[in-house]
């Protein structure tokens, strides 16, 4: 297990079922962070940005979508990585924030725990090569 203090992932998802699989799957590696929405992310990382390495978030949600949310999230606190998950890989706002290099991936649901932990890893890598 990496160094805690700089080990925190925020899972952002609507649906208790999703957060729960990623859960599972880092829960070993990781400390984890979970919101339900991206107005929850938001307030959790005013308060806990710190030791945050990645922020993995749905595409679809209520109120704001993972695209919006991860924008504002990146112009906050251009430190942490970031992936979005989703269903609609073709979706323009999905597309469009991969282009603009604000995502590190595009995580096609369902995704495969393989591809996750790798992605995972090299958030990891990218946010602590200088330390």
């Amino acid at each position: 297990m990496q160094d805690d203090s700089n080990n925190k992932i925020l899972i952002v998802d609507d649906e208790p079922f999703n957060r729960d699989l990623l859960v599972r799957v880092l829960r070993r590696k990781h400390v984890l962070i979970e919101a339900e929405s991206a107005e929850d992310a938001l307030l959790l990382l005013d308060k806990e940005a710190e030791g945050v390495f990645l922020i993995l978030s749905d595409h679809l949600m209520p109120q704001m979508c993972g695209a919006d949310f991860l924008r504002q999230a990146k112009e906050r606190w251009p430190q942490i990585q970031s992936m979005i998950l989703t269903g609609y890989e073709e979706d323009q706002e999905v597309k469009k924030v991969k282009e603009e290099g604000v995502v590190l991936a595009v995580l096609s649901k369902p995704w495969r725990r393989a591809d996750l932990e790798e992605l995972v890893e090299e958030a990891y890598e990218l946010t602590h090569e200088d330390g």
